[in-house]
């Protein structure tokens, strides 16, 4: 498909991705999510549909897309909203959400403000074979530009879903789940595990973590660590959890 030129950057084209950038609403509206960067978008375009490309000097690799648009740096920076130096970025569909009630390993985020930490779980869930990803009320958008270049394109293979604390109480009481929230008074690590699945690990907002409801609901379980030491962000500590509650330990 040939490409068009873009020069302006009050282009509607770029208008419309500076929108699903910083608005979730946009998003919602359109269907549509910006993706940034060549591996990303090349990545992508081996298993989902690419709608809209913008590149800067040669296109990646020939890809099926409806839209394609070459455009100048300074008109990709606006897009991408940062310096983008392989000169890539792309509308795609926005994924939808997907039932999860029937998975055996799940990552609850409850309340997660930093879109940084939740890529970096989602991504870390998505190598350790968790099966989907469940966000409470208050979580930061896993479409919002810093998640989704923290996730590096996990957010599109791990399925998700958005879920109340009454919705997850109910489920975890119908399927007799074993949920386990990280929390610095609870039991190590070594000995909350294995554990026979369904299993849900719950980490909850940097300042305060999970909601009441998750502490009421599970069992507590700490990473043992030196005196002295300040205790790890959420996505670290999250990746560890995750990695010894990981499927066919």
């Amino acid at each position: 498909m040939g490409s068009k030129e873009i020069t302006s950057l009050l282009h509607p084209q770029v208008l419309l991705a500076v929108r699903l950038r910083l608005d979730k609403k946009e998003r919602e509206k359109e269907g549509l999510v910006l993706v940034a960067g060549k591996k990303l978008v090349s990545d992508l375009s081996s298993f989902y549909p690419i709608h809209t490309l913008f590149f800067t000097k040669a296109l990646p690799k020939p890809l099926r897309t409806e839209k394609v648009f070459q455009v100048p740096p300074q008109v990709l920076k606006k897009i991408s909203g940062f310096e983008e130096k392989d000169g890539c970025a792309a509308f795609v569909p926005l994924p939808k959400p997907e039932p999860l009630a029937e998975k055996r390993h799940l990552l609850i985020l409850d309340g997660l403000t930093d879109p940084g930490n939740l890529g970096t779980l989602w991504r870390s869930a998505l190598a350790l074979g968790w099966e989907g990803v469940w966000l409470t009320p208050g979580t930061v958008d896993p479409f919002n530009d810093k998640a989704l270049r923290a996730a590096k394109g996990a957010t599109f293979r791990l399925p998700f879903a958005a879920a109340t604390p009454e919705e997850l109480s109910h489920w975890a009481r119908q399927k007799k789940a074993t949920l386990f929230t990280a929390d610095l008074e609870g039991k190590p690590l070594c000995d909350c595990v294995p554990v026979h699945p369904p299993i849900a690990l719950i980490l909850g907002s940097e300042g305060q973590g999970p909601g009441s409801w998750a502490k009421t609901l599970s069992s507590k379980v700490t990473i043992p660590m030196k005196n002295g030491v300040d205790s790890l962000n959420v996505a670290s500590a999250g990746a560890i959890l995750l990695y010894e509650m990981r499927p066919g330990r």
